[in-house]
């Protein structure tokens, strides 16, 4: 199994002439071994184990080789294959719309030929390929438009400005890797990320750079919901909303994040900060694991840390009764809560509204609540690893 990881090298000229059906078997292969390899879980992203890995995709390697083999023909009249290369439909004499013209615009866009020769592909590791530091050098459509006419000049210019030689170089298409990528005005932008994943961004509070998951700020979304809701998330992304249980989960378990929740009561601001914050996955009830305490509010949350999440048709709290059914909402409840912050808005019933227990007791609650989260350094690690 491990043989299928390793460097193009192993398959030899034979990934020149695969299908795209034998290439679609052989990455579903190669996505097999790499997580037997790296201990991950199906929930981490193939991105992230070939980078680990420095690992391109059979896809990717499939073009690469294509354009090299020709490259190394057009440079040698000597090369058996030369004298019949114009023969050869969407070769670099004749171009077209063919696999040659899509191979040699894709490298174009992410290489110079120098590096073609040299083996290189787009992106390198650093010798321990664990600790990453992401250099985005976007290709959105402005460069996109003009990339042909880019000379190799731009391209080292834009690496030197922003990357140090032993930096791994990541061309994108020009979406922002994370919130901290970000250069709006706004200060609650909705912006899609490079995984697909469309979230609003806290691009001013300590700096910006933060993911938020939860936003309460009126009474226009009810947050009594099923297991169902809670995972996939519900609400208006640009008002009051959950972003989704399974989404935290994936975030957490690809890199290191932090936990922010700011609320507000009678005019005063309060936060919470927690510099580890992490979610189990569904097997484990989404379980919470929180520490590294910080802020003006009373660290609170910590009664929940290690506690599953809990709805009306989900129960995993410890107490006698079903708290997430008694007191109308969705939490990590453990016997029950001292924070509530998914309760039903501005009620003042014992327990039921938005609750942190040493502010609002259990017979008020708070005006406005954001839990946000926050990539605190560049370490990709594998689903298990926070385990």
């Amino acid at each position: 199994m491990q043989l299928v990881v390793l460097s193009v090298k192993d398959y030899g000229l034979g990934i020149l002439s695969l299908s795209k059906p034998q290439i679609d078997r052989l990455e579903r292969v190669q996505n097999a071994a790499m997580r037997t390899v790296l201990g991950c879980t199906k929930d981490t992203h193939v991105v992230f184990m070939r980078y680990i890995l420095d690992l391109a995709s059979i896809r990717v390697r499939n073009k690469v080789t294509q354009a090299k083999l020709n490259l190394n023909v057009l440079v040698n009249p000597r090369h058996t294959l030369y004298d019949n290369l114009s023969s050869i439909t969407g070769n670099m004499i004749r171009r077209g719309s063919s696999w040659f013209a899509e191979a040699e615009d894709f490298l174009g866009k992410v290489c110079c030929i120098d590096e073609i020769s040299s083996g290189k592909e787009w992106f390198e590791l650093r010798p321990d390929c664990r600790s990453l530091v992401n250099v985005h050098i976007p290709m959105g459509r402005e460069r996109r438009e003009c990339a042909a006419v880019i000379n190799d000049n731009d391209i080292r210019l834009l690496i030197e400005e922003h990357s140090k030689p032993e930096y791994p170089v990541i061309y994108t298409d020009g979406s922002p890797l994370t919130c901290a990528d970000v250069k709006v005005s706004k200060s609650r932008p909705v912006v899609t990320l490079l995984n697909g994943l469309e979230v609003v961004c806290d691009t001013k509070t300590d700096n910006g750079g933060w993911i938020v998951f939860q936003r309460r700020a009126s009474a226009d979304v009810d947050f009594y919901r099923n297991w169902v809701e809670y995972k996939y998330g519900f609400g208006n992304i640009h008002g009051n909303f959950w972003m989704g249980l399974e989404k935290i989960h994936k975030l957490t378990s690809m890199q290191r994040y932090e936990l922010r929740i700011d609320f507000s009561y009678q005019g005063k601001n309060y936060y919470a900060k927690y510099s580890s914050f992490s979610l189990l996955g569904e097997p484990e009830n989404y379980a919470i694991r929180i520490s590294g305490y910080s802020g003006n509010a009373e660290d609170t949350m910590s009664y929940h840390n290690g506690q599953a999440f809990s709805t009306f048709d989900r129960d995993h709290d410890n107490f006698g009764i079903n708290c997430a059914a008694h007191y109308h909402g969705g939490w990590w409840y453990t016997q029950c809560h001292h924070v509530h912050l998914n309760g039903d808005w501005g009620n003042t019933k014992y327990g039921h509204g938005l609750n942190w227990l040493p502010v609002t007791g259990f017979t008020d609650s708070v005006t406005f609540s954001e839990m946000k989260m926050r990539p605190v350094d560049n370490d990709l690690c594998c689903s298990n690893a926070l385990l």
